[in-house]
């Protein structure tokens, strides 16, 4: 049986710093500088004047701006997530590019390269000093992945870049397995249930719709709606037509949807359906591939990068717990929830890390069960 989890006090500091940078993570969203002074525990003159906040976003550069936090030494770069056009073209560019020895999501790694190019002289000032600031940078979804590597980029710059860190919340997988290692030294990602985003990406896309092909919508899919339904103390009735209902619908859709052609001209349907990652003994050519080149013959595999910190729903409690995964591969493949947008919202994600703290529950990756 699995063992109470405890509270570990030596993550109080890093518990706290989640929660503090989660409210600047928020007023990125701001439209101006009044906005932010309500959102998080700055004022309108704390903000940056050179370079200037880009409330608006552009092709590859994200709105963001940089906040001084006096009392802490620190400057923080907030950048925002997915709300206009360009940021969704920024998201759907889902090739690869270098980053540093080795690659990363291509819109995302422009959109950090576009930062960097922006804001490092401006930072350097404040980091050379005699009594130095550190650099931290945060963000929600998008604006999240873009923090990450730019906080990987700007400590390749040197030993006086050293204590840049960063802390994303729904942030979406964004760097080739070379980098993961090398950010848990300096990036936290804090997950919410069964968030899409940071299980989202064109590989995992991929094994979703490989897997959709395979599925039984009738029989398997109305089981386990039903499931799902009764799990969160719905009338079991309820919870019969509500699965069979939502089954039908998406096996309508499904049908309909422009990617059955190619899936049921490539896929032998009656295989064993396809879970989890691709092995190297799977042949690629029945896989279907959607957001990327036709001339790359298999989609990049990206990861969340940093040490990951999920919130985990205790549906019949009411309770969160906070469990640090030893691999972003644990976090697993986009789950098909009514949850999965809605535990993306950062207000959601904020009011969950709240509680889970409350609750002085975090499980570390290594702890052994009984």
């Amino acid at each position: 049986p699995r063992a109470a989890p405890s509270p570990l006090a030596a993550s109080d500091v890093l518990l706290a710093e989640m929660m503090h940078y989660v409210r600047f993570a928020d007023a990125a969203y701001a439209t101006d500088a009044r906005q932010v002074a309500l959102r998080c525990p700055v004022l309108p003159s704390d903000i940056l004047a050179s370079p200037p906040p880009q409330w608006l976003s552009e092709p590859f550069i994200p709105a963001h701006f940089v906040a001084i936090e006096r009392n802490k030494r620190r400057l923080v770069v907030c950048i925002r997530g997915s709300k206009e056009l360009a940021d969704v073209l920024t998201d759907l560019s889902c090739e690869r590019r270098t980053l540093l020895h080795s690659h990363g999501h291509r819109g995302m790694v422009l959109a950090a390269e576009s930062l960097y190019s922006r804001l490092s002289s401006a930072l350097a000032s404040f980091v050379m000093q005699p009594n130095p600031y550190h650099i931290v940078l945060t963000g929600h979804s998008l604006g999240g992945s873009v923090a990450a590597i730019l906080t990987l980029m700007l400590r390749a710059r040197g030993e006086a870049w050293a204590r840049t860190r960063c802390f994303t919340y729904g942030a979406s997988p964004c760097i080739e397995r070379d980098l993961v290692s090398m950010s848990r030294e300096c990036i936290v990602s804090t997950v919410l249930g069964v968030d899409v985003v940071p299980r989202l990406s064109a590989s995992s896309l991929d094994r979703l719709l490989l897997s959709m092909n395979h599925y039984e919508w009738h029989g398997h899919a109305a089981t386990h709606f039903e499931n799902t339904f009764s799990s969160y103390n719905v009338p079991p009735a309820l919870s019969a037509w509500a699965g069979a209902s939502f089954a039908i619908w998406l096996n309508e859709w499904f049908q309909q949807s422009p990617w059955t052609f190619s899936l049921s001209s490539t896929t032998d349907r009656t295989s064993r359906p396809f879970h989890g990652r691709r092995t190297p003994q799977q042949s690629t050519a029945s896989v279907p591939h959607i957001m990327w080149r036709a001339s790359s013959p298999d989609p990049p595999e990206v990861f969340l990068p940093g040490r990951i910190f999920h919130i985990q729903h205790q549906c019949r409690s009411g309770d969160e717990v906070l469990v640090e995964l030893a691999s972003p591969e644990d976090l697993g493949d986009v789950q098909p929830s009514f949850w999965m947008l809605s535990d993306h919202g950062l207000a959601n994600i904020n009011r969950a890390l709240i509680a889970s703290v409350r609750r002085a529950t975090l499980i570390p990756s290594d702890i052994t069960y009984a």
